[in-house]
């Protein structure tokens, strides 16, 4: 598996479908992949659906804090997991979130 460092993407390509980058390396144990960007209320249910079966993970908000005064819905966020965890993260969510 390819590792683009600028997106944090885990990918078979030898081209970052994210942004286009073709100087990836192989991944490496502890490089944090990107799993998924959702509304953050899933991105948080898909956290803790990750932490109940030992996954580590790491959730970072996105957008500005006007948005997240005003509705949560409107926030997103991305999850994040180390690579020896990407193959049981990416099951976990297309199995319970695939609607991104």
């Amino acid at each position: 598996m390819n590792f683009c460092t600028r997106c944090n993407l885990a990918t078979q390509s030898d081209t970052c479908p994210k942004c286009g980058a073709q100087n990836l390396r192989q991944a490496q144990e502890g490089d944090f992949c990107f799993v998924a960007e959702l509304d953050l209320l899933y991105a948080k249910m898909l956290q803790n659906t990750l932490q109940q079966q030992s996954v580590p993970c790491v959730l970072q908000p996105m957008g500005s804090t006007a948005i997240a005064l005003y509705s949560i819905s409107a926030q997103k966020a991305r999850i994040y997991v180390p690579y020896e965890y990407y193959d049981i993260a990416m099951e976990l969510k297309d199995t319970y979130y695939s609607i991104d």
